[in-house]
């Protein structure tokens, strides 16, 4: 729609210049280096207006050309962030079907993006916390859940988790303090 009404209006720029150039004859004479170039004051200025519109169609590739590496940058990015996120959501459907070899694959998976996709931190804390308690590995699973419970969006999931192991073991001390703690990150929560 835009390059239609842009198109229009270089039309209607041309069409206004020859017709003021019509109603306004006359010639123009410009003298270089003694030649005398004599032409119609309406063949200069069509002259004129192509040679703007091809010096601003190359300054346009000349940006794009310039932009292209930050915006190859970008799409690569971005493309790892929803690979990551895919991975993450995967290993959790995963999970949630049994299936805990094929989570640990998604978990690794989303491991390898990682470092491009930092907002998802917790996420994969989880699942591998899920994945590790799955397999019975507690002690790995309560390193991960203490980890996961100091990211400050998905904090509430890690102490939740602490608290259900800790009340599992009979540790009651433990998850009172848990409770004082969640309560405590709770009212400072803006949400």
């Amino acid at each position: 729609m835009l390059r239609s009404l842009w198109f229009l209006f270089h039309i209607l720029v041309i069409s206004a210049l020859l017709l003021w150039a019509g109603t306004h004859p006359g010639t123009m004479t410009i003298t270089w280096y003694n030649q005398h170039i004599t032409t119609d004051i309406s063949f200069i200025l069509c002259g004129l207006y192509i040679a703007t519109l091809l010096l601003l169609s190359a300054h346009h590739i000349w940006e794009n050309i310039v932009r292209m590496p930050a915006a190859l940058k970008r799409t690569r990015i971005n493309a790892l962030k929803t690979k990551h996120v895919n991975e993450i959501s995967s290993g959790l459907a995963a999970l949630a079907a049994g299936d805990t070899s094929r989570a640990q694959r998604h978990a690794k998976a989303a491991l390898k993006t990682q470092p491009h996709a930092q907002h998802s931190n917790g996420l994969l804390l989880l699942l591998q916390a899920q994945i590790a308690l799955k397999q019975g590995q507690t002690r790995q699973a309560t390193s991960l859940f203490e980890a996961l419970s100091k990211d400050p969006q998905t904090g509430f999931l890690g102490t939740r988790a602490l608290l259900q192991q800790a009340l599992a073991d009979k540790q009651y001390d433990r998850a009172k303090t848990l409770t004082d703690n969640a309560v405590k990150t709770a009212q400072k929560s803006p949400c």
